[in-house]
Formats: structure tokens, C-alpha cells, sequence
């Protein structure tokens, strides 16, 4: 959690010195949403992102995204716990007229994922990475992601959420 907490405060810092570039929008914009993935037909996942942006251009957006997932599976003889946690930086590019109000994204982005394996104590980090493409409307964000983690399970996750700041001028 302090991890977190000091990753976002030098975000906001070093974005806080810089002259956004943006005609037509807010610079900074936060992103909240929750989602779920399909790993098996045997599991369910539940996903939550949370994700600061910063708008250098009205068709560019350079962020930090932090997500966890976790799955639950079952079987015959057993319940498992899986778990990641990413943190990473972000990009999105608006291949829409920003002018519009449906917009249209496609971005991906890098970093670090942390996996927790079948209820155990022990997190093992990995580089890893996920294209995606989504759409913005009004306050309401939606993108479709594949996680690539670097470990044991990459993900396909369908996320939905709403953001705060980043309106139009």
C-alpha cells in the first residue's frame, strides 16, 4: 500500500510541472473500474483497476495502471486461489475524432506483475505487458486487455468503469 501510495504521488508531481498539450481536455484523469477475465471453464476472476492518466495531446494519454486480479477455481478436490497485482505504465492512443462523444482507443502498456499461487505466502514478480482497445463515452470507459504476465497464467480481461477529470473544457 505505500508502495502505491508514493508511486501516485511523484505521478501527480511530475505531472503537476508539465504544461499539458491538450486543447480540448482536462489534462488529468483517473480511471476507475472493475471487470472479470476468462482463464478456464472451471474458474471465475474478478478484476479492479485503478488508473491515473495524464493527456500530453487531445489524442494521447500517459498513465500508471494498477490492477489486481484474483481467481477462484474448483475442482472435484480442491478450491485454488490465484492471485496478480500489476503495476504499470500505461499508454492510450484515440484513433477517433476527439470531438465525438463515442471515442475510440486502442493502447497497452509494461511493468510489474505479482503472482500469488494457490493460497501461498509467496509472490513472485514478473515482467510483463498487455495490448488493448476500448471505447470512452461521456464519464464511462470500457476496454477488452490481454495480460501477458511473464508467469504462470496470461489473462483475456473485459473491464468497464468510470473516470474522474478528464472532461472536456
Amino acid at each position: 500500500m505505500k508502495k502505491l501510495l508514493i508511486i501516485i504521488t511523484v505521478l501527480i508531481g511530475l505531472t503537476a510541472g508539465v504544461r499539458a498539450q491538450s486543447t480540448s481536455f482536462q489534462p488529468f484523469k483517473l480511471d476507475v473500474g472493475a471487470g472479470f477475465d476468462f482463464v478456464s471453464k472451471n474458474s471465475v476472476s474478478f478484476i479492479i483497476t485503478v488508473e491515473p492518466h495524464y493527456r500530453f495531446a487531445d489524442v494521447f494519454a500517459l498513465g500508471l495502471r494498477f490492477q489486481q486480479m484474483t481467481n477462484l477455481s474448483a475442482t472435484k478436490y480442491n478450491i485454488g486461489f490465484d492471485s496478480y497485482a500489476s503495476q504499470c505504465l500505461s499508454g492510450d492512443y484515440y484513433v477517433t475524432d476527439t470531438k465525438q462523444k463515442l471515442m475510440v482507443f486502442i493502447g497497452g502498456g509494461a511493468g510489474a506483475f505479482e503472482e500469488q499461487i494457490n493460497n501461498s505466502d509467496t509472490e513472485i514478480a514478473h515482467f510483463g505487458y498487455f495490448p488493448r482497445i476500448g471505447l470512452e463515452t461521456g464519464r464511462f470507459r470500457a476496454s477488452l486487455e490481454y495480460n501477458v504476465t511473464g508467469g504462470t497464467k496470461n489473462y483475456f480481461a473485459i473491464n468497464a468503469g468510470i473516470f474522474f477529470w478528464g472532461k472536456r473544457k
